[in-house]
């Protein structure tokens, strides 16, 4: 932990900064639209936080994720220096989960993108374990959801909205078996409901990827509800 907090002695951020351009720093970028490129990550948590949840005095060795609302999160990017303190106090992170919805200007699904890779680099760089977090939208966000992610490395996604109906099942496969074959992952931590016939024909296209999966506290109160 020590050698942790000593890099949070990072300069102050200039006012004129209002993008947040000084958080890459030292960064290389990928693709067209020059996506910051995270580090490969080999860490599968046993345990996930919300950000929203998050507290520095009650760290337990989890990952902190934002599989939330965007605006529960939207803090980390406006202050990214005021929760460095509180990220390096978990176990680690997983990228920020900045919406890319389908129906979105593509100008601001590119935004989305950019702003979760930024974020995460500095993290990485600041001593934070990031998990790369892997977000699409249609066949359109294939251009640019995927630069700038490891080749080899343990990736998350989340699913609530994404499966129920079957339209948005169709789409978020389409999307899957693309991240696979772009980026062929380790191991994709699920965030939210992962049933057997989504993921299953993994195994059987031969991909032979581990799915690790972490119920939301909305698909285990609906599972519950079910009993």
């Amino acid at each position: 932990m020590t050698q942790k907090i000593a890099l949070l002695r990072t300069k102050p951020k200039d006012r004129r900064d209002v993008w947040n351009a000084g958080l890459l720093d030292g960064c290389r970028f990928d693709g067209k639209y020059e996506m910051p490129m995270l580090p490969k990550c080999s860490i599968v948590p046993d345990k996930l936080t919300a950000f929203s949840d998050a507290k520095i005095d009650k760290a337990d060795g989890s990952f902190i994720h934002t599989f939330q609302d965007d605006y529960k999160f939207e803090r980390l990017r406006r202050r990214p220096r005021r929760y460095l303190r509180l990220l390096l106090s978990y176990g680690g992170a997983i990228a920020p989960d900045f919406s890319v919805y389908r129906a979105m200007p593509l100008s601001l699904q590119i935004n989305s993108v950019f702003r979760s890779r930024a974020l995460g680099y500095w993290w990485a760089k600041n001593g934070v374990t990031v998990v790369p977090n892997v977000r699409w939208g249609d066949e359109r966000s294939y251009e640019f959801c995927f630069d700038g992610l490891p080749q080899g490395s343990v990736v998350a996604v989340g699913t609530h909205g994404c499966i129920k109906r079957i339209r948005d099942r169709n789409y978020f496969l389409e999307g899957f078996f693309v991240m696979l074959e772009r980026i062929r992952p380790t191991t994709v931590i699920v965030y939210g409901a992962a049933s057997d016939d989504i993921f299953l024909p993994l195994f059987v296209a031969g991909y032979g990827v581990e799915i690790v999966v972490f119920p939301s506290k909305f698909s285990c109160s609906h599972a519950k509800e079910a009993v």
